[in-house]
């Protein structure tokens, strides 16, 4: 198979997410720039793992991807971040305040 240079080549995603960790877990501050990180959550869908992180000096939330060896990865498929968030969004871990920003779900297990 041939890709062109700077041509991003989308993998089909098959089956439903799991969930493989609801553990609340500090990460290393050096693990991305900017830290402090705490894991939120892990999910799987067929070979892939994701990660829902948050930023605590800021209070955000990121969804990631991450390797076989630990490395995180920019999802940049809309469609699979989007129901990647909906699926932690419907598990409880993460919800949506009045302004429609990504927080901490109200059934978190903390």
């Amino acid at each position: 198979m041939t890709v062109q240079s700077g041509r991003s080549v989308e993998m089909p995603q098959y089956g439903d997410f799991k969930i493989t960790s609801r553990a609340r877990i500090n990460l290393p501050v050096n693990l991305f720039g900017g830290g402090p990180w705490v894991h939120m959550a892990t999910a799987t869908r067929s070979l892939s793992e994701y990660v829902a992180v948050l930023h605590e000096p800021t209070g955000k939330i990121y969804l990631e991807q991450i390797t076989a060896t630990g490395r995180f990865l920019h999802i940049e498929d809309n469609a699979l971040w989007i129901d990647l968030l909906n699926f932690f969004v419907s598990k409880g871990v993460l919800g949506f305040n009045k302004d429609q920003d990504i927080i901490i779900g109200n059934e978190f297990d903390a």
